[in-house]
C-alpha cells in the first residue's frame, strides 16, 4: 500500500460516515486489499474503485467512524499475486459532535 486516507481529516466525530482509500502498487497484480479499525477486519476489496495505472489502483471503503472518543487505528493491507502482504497504518482521533 503506498498510500492510506480518510476522507477528511484524521480528527473526525464520533460515528460519522467517511471513505477510507488505499492506493495499491506492484509490478504484478494487487489481489486486494483489506481495511481494518483497531486490528479488526471492516472490510476488504477485490476490485479497485480506480485504475491509475497498469500497476497502482485505488481502493475505497465507505465506513462508520468508531462511537467512542480516542485515539483509533486504521490500516490498509494489500495482498499481491503472491500473496505478499504489505501494510499502511494512521491514527485516528475521535472526537465528540458539535
Amino acid at each position: 500500500v503506498t498510500r492510506a486516507s480518510v476522507g477528511g481529516s484524521s480528527s473526525i466525530p464520533v460515528g460519522s460516515a467517511r471513505i477510507l482509500a488505499a492506493t495499491a502498487s506492484d509490478d504484478g497484480a494487487i489481489t486486494k486489499v483489506e481495511f481494518y479499525l483497531d486490528g479488526g477486519l471492516i472490510g476488504t476489496l477485490t476490485t479497485p474503485s480506480t485504475v491509475l495505472s497498469a500497476t497502482s489502483s485505488v481502493y475505497t471503503l465507505a465506513f462508520s467512524a468508531p462511537s467512542t472518543t480516542g485515539t483509533h487505528q486504521l490500516a490498509a493491507r494489500a495482498y499481491d499475486n503472491a500473496g505478499t502482504p504489505i501494510e499502511q497504518t494512521i491514527p485516528i482521533d475521535e472526537r465528540e459532535r458539535r
